[in-house]
């Protein structure tokens, strides 16, 4: 359901649709809920977005996906140029970090991902789900040098 303001200044739904998930991968689904080709957002910008997507992140821009991730599948080692808001909403999934660290996180866990090399891997028996907001920064610049992104 998306909100916005008509022509006069009253707040009218715009958009109320069910979405169907695509596949992410085998067995995993992903979807755009919402994308802004700016940050800070323009609110009278009427177009949709999300059929604009490539990638994960919108440069300058901010996107709102939920994903969903089936027993035994995991993502490869990537990083995207953003600051990700992550929040488990079912089920749990490890996060490991390219330092070989992990943490298993579980539904109700709020993760911050700061433009870091990371994957996903799902090791238990259940369905998780996320809601990931992702927000355009700039690079992380180590001595000078920018760390590229890392394309899943």
């Amino acid at each position: 359901v998306v909100a916005r303001h008509d022509r006069t200044g009253r707040a009218h739904f715009a958009i109320d649709e069910v979405m169907v998930l695509p596949p992410f991968g085998p067995n995993s689904y992903s979807d755009l809920l919402w994308v802004t080709g700016q940050s800070p957002a323009d609110n009278m910008d009427e177009r949709d977005l999300r059929g604009s997507v490539h990638g994960l992140v919108v440069d300058g821009g901010t996107v709102v996906r939920i994903l969903d991730v089936a027993p035994g599948n995991e993502t490869p080692m990537h990083r995207t140029i953003s600051v990700d808001y992550l929040l488990i909403t079912r089920g749990e999934i490890d996060l490991e970090l390219e330092s070989g660290e992990t943490r298993t996180l579980r539904a109700g866990d709020f993760v911050v991902q700061r433009g870091t090399s990371h994957r996903w891997i799902n090791r238990s028996g259940a369905w998780m789900q996320m809601v990931a907001i992702l927000v355009a920064a700039k690079p992380v610049a180590i001595d000078g040098t920018e760390l590229p992104e890392i394309h899943i």
